[in-house]
């Protein structure tokens, strides 16, 4: 059973058994988003007025969400995905994207979104947890923009000195992004199974949502640009690559990226550089571009009234607005363009290839000019 039915949008976070909440920056009312710089979508794509709707009408709105912490005496940490529960084994919504995930951890769905699984639990665990990791650990975007302000809060608010931080194996790209906020004493790895706490802290994470962020993701950003990138502005521009990605490749890439190049644009991998390096320099450029995925995060570090150029596939429900609303917040000039998904490709529409029309990527470029 959950503490309420959905994510937080107002400050009454949590009806969790014997929990005590603290909220350090109340959600906003949603507001209407800036406008695209330029946006076109691609002919060929099977429900253009969609797309418009979705990604550019009138009516949209972006908010961020609150950023609060929760202190849970005898609360778990549930698999590897990071659920969090109560002394009564409810289920914190407040520590997971979609209710559909929990399938995933093993996890079977009854009426009324109660949902049970037979997990060993282990003996509690004396002392002051705190809960870092969440399901998408994985992945660049969400460990630095979901998971790790989930830290930088509770250090932020003094609660994270005295308590064993709870994290996920890390992968070698993993740890330097952690060592970029102030240093963690006691850490521990979470398992499948149940790890039962005296008190379990659980931070509110990055991302409420798949397009909402949480003001403290964007402080946390700020910190890090801040401590990093100590040089002057370059004014340099970027096309980030999708060519070696397992996923959501633009299959005509090289020939968008001749066009980029004509105005400036470098090509850049950047899971090949250090993240000290990602950081210096997205903070120095004036533009960027490239497709879908994980390496548009880096726009974060970037500052106010530089360019944001999304080149992303037809049909994204969720996250379609993603950066688009990382635009706004941080006050990036917004460009876009959408393309059709290659029509063979057999997997998930939100994992195939896609193209887009090079004479929309002429104009959009010769807007920077």
């Amino acid at each position: 059973m959950f503490h309420r039915n959905g994510i937080p949008a107002t400050d009454d976070v949590s009806s969790a058994t014997g929990a005590a909440v603290q909220v350090i920056l109340p959600g906003d009312a949603p507001i209407a988003r800036q406008a695209p710089v330029f946006f076109a979508v691609d002919p060929r794509v099977v429900d253009t007025p969609r797309e418009h709707d979705v990604r550019s009408g009138a009516t949209g709105t972006t908010r961020l969400a609150p950023s609060f912490l929760v202190a849970l005496p005898h609360g778990a940490i549930l698999t590897e995905g990071f659920l969090v529960a109560d002394q009564d084994n409810r289920i914190l919504s407040d520590s997971f994207r979609a209710f559909g995930s929990l399938a995933r951890y093993g996890f079977e769905e009854h009426p009324d979104r109660v949902f049970s699984s037979d997990l060993p639990e282990s003996a509690e665990r004396p002392g002051t947890h705190l809960v870092v990791g969440i399901q998408t650990n994985l992945n660049y975007f969400h460990w630095l923009l979901e998971a790790l302000p989930r830290l930088w809060l509770a250090q932020r608010q003094g609660l994270a000195a005295d308590a064993t931080i709870w994290l996920p194996p890390l992968r070698p790209w993993m740890d330097p992004m952690l060592n970029a906020l102030p240093p963690i004493g006691r850490i521990a790895t979470q398992g499948d199974s149940i790890t039962r706490c005296e008190r379990l802290l659980m931070p509110a994470r990055g991302l409420a949502n798949i397009h909402t962020f949480s003001a403290h993701a964007f402080a946390m950003a700020d910190d890090i640009r801040d401590r990093y990138a100590t040089k002057p502005r370059s004014g340099r521009r970027f096309f980030i690559s999708r060519g070696t990605a397992s996923s959501r490749k633009l299959t005509n890439e090289a020939a968008v990226m001749a066009i980029a190049a004509e105005h400036g644009f470098e090509p850049i991998e950047p899971q090949y550089l250090s993240f000290r390096e990602q950081v210096e320099l997205f903070s120095g450029a004036d533009a960027i571009a490239g497709p879908l995925g994980a390496g548009l995060a880096n726009a974060v570090f970037m500052h106010p009234g530089s360019a944001f150029i999304e080149i992303a596939p037809e049909g994204r429900e969720g996250d379609a607005t993603l950066f688009a609303n990382l635009a706004h917040h941080r006050q990036l000039d917004y460009f876009a363009a959408v393309g059709p998904t290659v029509a063979n490709d057999p997997r998930p529409i939100d994992r195939r290839a896609f193209t887009i029309d090079v004479e929309i990527m002429r104009d959009l470029f010769a807007q920077l000019d």
